[in-house]
């Protein structure tokens, strides 16, 4: 939506508050992907994998992450370069360990 605006701000502060509302629930929902995610590894680590279910769940989690990893960076929220260069760093320092 474009609005032109002379004194009456008032629109752009309410989609400014909208956009806000939209980039928290955002983060909620990566926050609650990642508990699930972290219940599920835990349970692999107590339980093994020896079921299809335990590992499928798993996958399911994973999945949940991806997806709000991909809707974070179509928000703004995470720029994918930086994100890349990241998980390279990481790569790097768990296989030189």
């Amino acid at each position: 939506m474009h609005y032109i605006f002379d004194l009456d701000h008032t629109v752009i502060a309410e989609e400014k508050r909208k956009m806000m509302e939209e980039k928290k629930e955002l983060l909620t929902i990566f926050m609650e992907a990642c508990a699930e995610a972290t219940v599920e590894a835990s349970k692999l680590i107590r339980f093994g994998s020896e079921t299809f279910y335990n590992a499928n769940t798993l996958e399911v989690q994973v999945g949940d992450l991806l997806c709000m990893i991909d809707l974070l960076h179509e928000h703004g929220l995470i720029n994918n370069l930086e994100l890349e260069m990241h998980k390279r760093n990481k790569r790097m320092e768990i296989v030189n360990q």
